[in-house]
This record gives C-alpha cells, structure tokens and sequence, in this order.
C-alpha cells in the first residue's frame, strides 16, 4: 500500500575509493536500532495538530497504528472553543466552528496556534510531499479566515493530494477491520475445534461404557 520512491546512486569514482569503508561503516552504525525512534504510547499522542511530529519521525513499527489510532480519534475539533479574532483585509475574522459540518471527516483546528490543519493530509504527507505544491493545509496550517473558498480549493479534484491522502486513510482503516474479521473467524475456528473434540471425547466415553456394559466386567 505504501509507495516508495528509490534514486539509483551513480557507482563511486576512482578517487572517492579511499573512502568507501568509511562511508560503508557509518551507514551500518547510522542503521542501528539504537538510531531508530523509540517506541511510544500511543495514548500520549498530542490531539493539537500544531504539537504533532511528522509521522516519518515515529518508529517505523509504530506508524501505520499511529496513523489508526488518529483516524479512530477523529480530527481535533474544539467546537466549544472561543475562537480568536484578528484583522484580516480591515476587518475582524476568525474561524467559524460551522467549517466543521463542512468538512467534518477531515478539517482541524489548533486551539495553541488559531490554526487550521487536515487530519488526512498530515497522516500522509510524508508519502506525497513533493506533490503538494503550495497548499497551506499541507506544507504548513491555514489562517486566512477571509478565503474560505481555499477549504473547497484544498479538497480539490479527484486525483488532488488530499484525495490520494483520503483514500490512503480509507484503505488503512478496512485493512484494520479485515484484520479484526480474520482475528475473530480464527477465534471463532479455535472454539469450534474444542468444541468438536470436546464432543468425540464424549462420544469416546459413551462408546466405551456402552461396550463394558454389554460385555460385562472382565472376570477376575
């Protein structure tokens, strides 16, 4: 499901030999476990988008879960929350919690920043970053009240980096429930099992008594 992008690198030129077992050597000391992020709680991950790591600097074991337990939790949306106002083109704006109804499965806001953010976008950013042009949702927040036509803008067409992104987030989530689906039909198999040889046990027994009964105890 994930896609990746590999540059072949031109072989090392006569001069540049010298330095091969160095180089070679800090690659497999940059390699080491002890170079890799630490695992995490998943349950100590920030809700404000504005105080979230990219998701390429978790442990690599830990980022599609990080990605799942995200999603399970929704885009922050503090609709209770005052939301600021500042000047914008002469005038008072602020966000408007309506946006919310809008775009619900994707729109969030930073309370610590009076910014916008897309769930779906930064799950995935990592993945499509250099096809997100200039798009404030993705490269940094979004604030300018005044533009609201930029929400639409950002969801843009079929193909757009937040579609791809949206999709991304649609396939993990079914990956997730196919999973669950398997866990419980071997759960269901396990007990079925047991319960067949619980029932041929029980046959077994039955078999065998019926068997002293009509031949009779063996003589002494």
């Amino acid at each position: 499901m994930l896609t990746g992008f590999f540059k072949r690198k031109s072989p090392p030129t006569s001069n540049q030999s010298g330095d091969a077992g160095q180089s070679s050597s800090a690659n497999v000391s940059n390699n080491t476990p002890s170079s890799l992020p630490r695992e995490i709680d998943l349950n100590d991950l920030p809700w404000d988008p504005a105080e979230r790591k990219k998701n390429s600097a978790y442990h690599p074991n830990q980022r599609d879960e990080i990605r799942r337990k995200y999603l399970l939790r929704g885009p922050c949306q503090p609709r209770g929350h005052d939301f600021p106002k500042k000047i914008i083109g002469k005038k008072l704006r602020r966000f408007n919690s309506a946006w919310f109804d809008q775009y619900g499965n994707w729109l969030e806001y930073s309370v610590k920043e009076d910014k916008a953010f897309c769930l779906c976008c930064y799950l995935f950013r990592d993945n499509y970053e250099n096809q997100a042009g200039n798009d404030a949702f993705v490269t940094e927040s979004f604030s300018s009240w005044n533009k609201t036509e930029r929400l639409a803008g950002h969801v843009g067409v079929v193909k757009s980096f937040h579609n791809k992104a949206l999709e991304r987030c649609e396939d993990l989530m079914k990956q997730d429930q196919s999973i669950s689906v398997v866990i419980k039909c071997n759960i269901y198999f396990v007990s079925w099992l047991h319960w067949i040889f619980a029932s041929l046990n029980l046959f077994y027994n039955y078999l065998s008594f019926s068997h002293f009964c009509i031949l009779g105890a063996p003589n002494n």
